[in-house]
Formats: structure tokens, sequence, C-alpha cells
């Protein structure tokens, strides 16, 4: 579900559908590097991607990063904010760059924030538009993100 998330904020809420979440296909791997990337689209009225959520992390665990691409309008300083429930833990994503079709915000994870992310049943993806003082949010099924990592040998929590 996509929503405009108040409780962050103190601000009144508003709730928008999302149609889905939708695992774009299998991990990939570098052999050379022995990485491999799981990706995410969410996506929102009218098949438009609210978000894509991709997880990078070695097969043995290490150095894992979290991205989120997000659309062009995004509030640059705030960034994007991952909060993974049950539990609600949070994790900033500072904005790395932004391109023609998007902005880019990622966090390299630490061990203890990798298994919060893959210890949960759902990600919510968190981000306030540009011009707004209201935070827009997506949430997905953690399996969505991580199963395709698995499936390529990727030992996760």
């Amino acid at each position: 579900m996509i929503r405009f998330d108040s409780a962050a904020l103190g601000l009144a809420g508003l709730l928008l559908a999302v149609t889905g979440a939708q695992a774009q296909e299998p991990a990939t791997c570098d052999p050379a590097t022995d990485r491999c990337s799981g990706l995410v689209r969410l996506v929102a009225e009218g098949d438009q991607t609210f978000a894509t959520v991709s997880l990078q992390v070695g097969k043995s665990r290490a150095d894992a990063v979290l991205f989120v691409i997000a659309p062009l309008g995004i509030a640059a300083r705030p960034g994007v904010r991952i909060v993974a429930n049950p539990g609600a833990v949070e994790i900033p994503l500072p904005l790395d760059v932004c391109f023609p079709d998007g902005c880019r915000a990622s966090a390299d994870l630490s061990a203890e924030q990798l298994a919060q992310v893959t210890g949960a049943q759902t990600l919510s993806v968190q981000f306030i538009p540009f011009s707004s003082t209201e935070t827009v949010s997506g949430e997905l099924a953690v399996a969505d993100l991580i199963a395709p990592l698995r499936q390529a040998g990727v030992n996760l929590p």
C-alpha cells in the first residue's frame, strides 16, 4: 500500500492504493566479485513505479547495500527511510544522486541491520515528495526481495 505516513510527522494521514510489488527477475550475481543483487519494483495505480528497492550483498553476507530508486521530486534532505516491521527498525538512506528517471538513495548495512531487514516481514519505503510536508510510503514483503537472493546462493540470516 502507498500511504501518506503522518505518524512520524504529526500530520493528518491519507491512504492511497498500491497495486503490488513485483520482483523484476531472478537475482543477478557477478562471479568476479561474488556479489548478488535482488530487485523489487513497487507499483502504484496506472502501473507507475512508486519506488524500486534493491539489496546487493556478497554470497557470504559481506558488504550489504540497500538501494532505493524513487521518482524525481523527492525532498533531498531527508532522503528515503526504510522501516522494517515488525519492530519498526528505521534505516535512513541518504540520496546519492538524481538522474532524469529518478533519485537513488542507499546505505551500507551493518550485519545487525542486514539481520533486521531479512528477519522482517515487511519493509516500508518512505520519502517526502518535493514541496510537500507529508511522507508517502509503500510496503513490500521482505520475502519478495530476499527469496531470489537465497535462490542464487546468498547465505542470508
